[in-house]
């Protein structure tokens, strides 16, 4: 494809030095696929930021997970009491109360010493845990610190979490209590109404966390495409032994004239000769599989203008899957133009155009930043190399 494609470049277009250099416009092949890798690299910034956001909501709804749990944990720790159990009379309640706000009286300075420990090293950046490991006489010692750290920082999680199991049974045996037999059945229906609740709720936050990882999944692999194009770029322009510089006609001097007396003479649609699948039947030497294109498709940075290469009505403004948002303009006599890969559509079906006027910007698919182009009469696609312009 290299060697065929820069035969197309070098015969496609002659430049011409006789003529005024206000009706040229210059393409430059380096500069073109120099704004195709910051195109790239751009859309490469704009996925990785978009993982990090997404890592960053799926952190919040484990966050969501984990108090969702907690909630289904107590209250299925209650139900399950009650019905096995059933309630216990006021003064057994009362006296598991005061033994856990006696155990609780001995965990609270743990709490705050914990609580001022995390504001102090918020403060000052330090980690006096890190401190003792750090301060180890050897690997014996460091590991006997970390197990006596974990052990420690474990025991004082679960006696903190069987207080509040503790307190949340109390308080809602307590609630029963105070209720009529036939109320109480309703007490522990609305419970097991509020457990269902919960649990469909922490199901729900599960796969919002599994579409993200699925989407980001997604963005990784487009990175990875997006980069791969990037260096196929970079590495054919440092095989660039020399400048290729076009000067490209963008006067349309035809206003009025017919367009099957235009053969030879309309403008390009884009500013680009760098053609990357040429008209008519094609093979993949990849796959070796063998197709045919209607026009031709050129490489050229997203976001460059795309003109109408002659006067007409716009015929038609639609989707095409192989070639993306298609804008067919009819010039009369039974010739249509087509514009493919493109973005940003300037017109709409009935506006009348005329030669050179903006319609559109390209756009980009999976093989990279690129513009389609056709031009037919009747149902005959034409070689639109043989239309253009060779001034």
């Amino acid at each position: 494809m290299g060697l065929s494609c820069s035969k197309i470049l070098l015969t496609f277009l002659l430049v011409c030095t006789l003529m005024p250099s206000n009706i040229f416009a210059d393409y430059d092949l380096r500069k073109d696929k120099k704004k195709q890798i910051l195109n790239y690299k751009n859309d490469v910034e704009k996925l990785q930021k978009e993982i990090r956001e997404n890592e960053i909501l799926a952190d919040q709804y484990r966050t969501e997970i984990d108090d969702l749990a907690s909630q289904l944990k107590l209250l299925t720790k209650f139900i399950g009491d009650v019905e096995s159990n059933g309630l216990e009379d006021k003064d057994s309640l009362l006296m598991s109360e005061i033994e856990i706000n006696k155990i609780k009286e001995k965990l609270d300075p743990l709490r705050e010493n914990f609580k001022k420990k995390v504001i102090w090293l918020y403060k000052y950046g330090r980690d006096y845990e890190s401190e003792v490991l750090f301060s180890s006489r050897s690997l014996d010692d460091l590991y006997g610190r970390m197990v006596y750290l974990n052990k420690i920082s474990g025991i004082r999680k679960k006696e903190f979490e069987k207080i509040k199991e503790n307190r949340f049974l109390i308080e809602e045996k307590k609630k029963m209590l105070s209720l009529q037999a036939r109320q109480r059945l309703g007490f522990i229906a609305s419970k097991k109404e509020d457990q269902r609740t919960l649990y469909e709720k922490k199901i729900l936050t599960e796969n919002l966390i599994s579409k993200l990882q699925d989407i980001n999944t997604n963005y990784t692999r487009q990175i990875e495409r997006l980069n791969e194009k990037i260096s196929k770029i970079e590495s054919r322009l440092n095989n660039l032994n020399t400048e290729f510089i076009y000067k490209i006609s963008r006067q349309a001097d035809y206003s009025g004239v017919q367009f099957e007396q235009l053969k030879g003479r309309l403008i390009l649609p884009v500013q680009s000769v760098d053609i990357i699948e040429d008209f008519g039947t094609q093979m993949n030497q990849n796959t070796l599989a063998v197709s045919y294109n209607n026009g031709i498709d050129v490489s050229i940075a997203k976001g460059s203008e795309v003109v109408s290469v002659a006067d007409g009505v716009v015929e038609s403004v639609s989707y095409i899957p192989s070639i993306g948002d298609v804008i067919i303009i009819n010039h009369g006599n039974e010739y249509r133009t087509v514009y493919g890969l493109i973005d940003n559509i300037a017109v709409s079906v009935g506006d009348e155009v005329t030669a050179g006027k903006v319609i559109a910007f390209t756009s980009d698919n999976l093989d990279g930043q690129s513009f389609h182009f056709e031009l037919w009469k009747d149902k005959e696609p034409q070689n639109p190399k043989f239309w253009f312009s060779r001034n």
